[in-house]
């Protein structure tokens, strides 16, 4: 769920539906919060709290930093657990990033290289087919790639400035402390290179 903003586009655009936003953390909207929307506290890496078929559509997205290449089957099973008979998932994971300039290509290794030591699944986008593959319950199984570009190869210069800005911070909030410690890049220094971007 993070700060919900998947979950009240949803919940808004389809009024006659109930959306459930599930999430680690307990600190979410609640002023703002669409009426069909609840959220649920839980971490889907133990057990979702809802019986099994409850679920029509489930749906989870840039969680490449949340689970454990060893906890992604579990996770797998756990959505399609919830789910009903005939039911759909769709899983939004982002892969490396491609043809990218020197800092940025820079950063990236570094993401990787710290994703690996932390027991993450680097090649995520690889193996998150045979990981559903793998789940006995889903058939009809689909895999669609986009390739989004932004900097200068883009030709949308607004998904460019969010793709930035969303790389910006996840760079800052997961890679700055790591950066320092394992390659001795100062914050002032890590900053400086998010910002080449």
């Amino acid at each position: 769920c993070g700060a919900g903003s998947w979950s009240f586009d949803m919940a808004s655009t389809y009024p006659s539906i109930n959306v459930v936003g599930l999430d680690i953390s307990p600190y979410q909207p609640t002023q703002i919060k669409p009426d069909n929307f609840t959220f649920v506290k839980a971490n889907v890496q133990e057990r979702i709290p809802f019986d099994d078929n409850t679920f029509d559509f489930v749906f989870q997205r840039y969680l490449i930093g949340g689970h454990s290449k060893e906890k992604w089957p579990n996770v797998i099973n756990e959505m399609v657990r919830v789910l009903k008979p005939g039911g759909f998932l769709e899983l939004c994971e982002p892969s490396a990033m491609h043809d990218a300039g020197p800092t940025t290509q820079r950063l990236c290794n570094a993401e990787l290289e710290i994703m690996e030591r932390r027991g993450l699944d680097v090649n995520l986008l690889q193996n998150l087919e045979k990981y559903v593959q793998n789940q006995d319950n889903l058939e009809n199984i689909e895999k669609e790639l986009r390739r989004c570009h932004h900097g200068a190869k883009s030709n949308n210069t607004e998904l460019s400035k969010v793709v930035i800005t969303t790389t910006r911070v996840a760079s800052a909030e997961y890679l700055e402390t790591p950066m320092k410690h394992q390659y001795g890049v100062s914050a002032s220094m890590h900053n400086s290179m998010a910002h080449k971007w």
